[in-house]
């Protein structure tokens, strides 16, 4: 029988990532990414990226934020 993996805790509950993030500068977040589009706030791909903007990274955000499919190509 597979066993069923948790899902990960959101990036914006994790204190670690928050300290991190702030120490470090961490780049995340739609408006830091070369395929968002400043005029409108979308994304180039046409990907849904309310998860993914700089503010669905804060505490308590919701939606809870999430990393892209992108980000490691940006």
């Amino acid at each position: 029988m597979k066993r069923k993996l948790a899902d990960p805790p959101s990036p914006q509950n994790d204190p670690r990532f928050q300290r991190e993030r702030a120490e470090f500068s961490l780049v995340v977040g739609c408006e830091r990414c070369v395929y968002f589009a400043h005029r409108d706030g979308t994304c180039a791909h046409r990907y849904p990226n309310a998860a993914h903007k700089l503010s669905a990274f804060e505490p308590g955000a919701e939606p809870a934020g999430s990393f892209c499919k992108e980000f490691e190509l940006a």
